[in-house]
């Protein structure tokens, strides 16, 4: 599988990123690139899904994308 294509994206999200293993996510407010993954501030009720899982991207840090 590919990269999610934004037309599939929850109503609610606001970004897409990749993780070290492959996984693709949506996510509502902007996540912070980690050791493995992006991460998000939880506290807030910050909402996130999993969107599809993909080859592993070596520069999967570089992969989160504002919604357009």
């Amino acid at each position: 599988m590919s990269k999610p294509k934004w037309v599939h994206a929850p109503a609610w999200a606001q970004y897409l990123a990749q993780d070290e293993g492959g996984e693709w996510y949506w996510y509502e407010h902007k996540p912070i690139a980690m050791h493995a993954r992006h991460e998000i501030d939880y506290s807030g009720g910050n909402q996130h899904s999993r969107a599809a899982r993909a080859r592993i991207h070596d520069q999967w840090r570089e992969t989160m994308e504002a919604r357009p």
